[in-house]
């Protein structure tokens, strides 16, 4: 799980530094590597860099895809409704602000 761990912080710091198809290998990678848990906190956090990625790149509906994925998994993680509720609300606030095409917050 180290190699995971790797590729999700390689994958934030992609995002974070506008290398959005970067990301979105490390993160991809990291998934591959933690399939076996779908109960993983990490394997949302992944999923949610996926979806920041294609966001910023305009995959409006691949990003919604990997958010609503983590959605279901921090679902399935427990009792953690603080982070679910935030992640919730900070994609719809992402994703929905110009209803019709998905496009960006205006």
């Amino acid at each position: 799980m180290h190699s995971a761990k790797a590729l999700s912080a390689a994958g934030n710091i992609s995002v974070s530094l506008g290398d959005y198809s970067g990301a979105i290998s490390d993160a991809q990678q990291a998934i591959e590597l933690r399939q076996g848990s779908k109960k993983d906190e990490e394997l949302a956090t992944d999923y949610n860099t996926l979806g920041r990625a294609n966001q910023y790149l305009g995959n409006y509906t691949a990003a919604l895809n990997n958010y609503q994925t983590a959605l279901g998994i921090d679902r399935a993680v427990g009792p953690r409704w603080e982070r679910t509720a935030l992640r919730f609300f900070l994609h719809c606030t992402l994703l929905w602000s110009n209803p019709g095409d998905f496009g960006p917050p205006v």
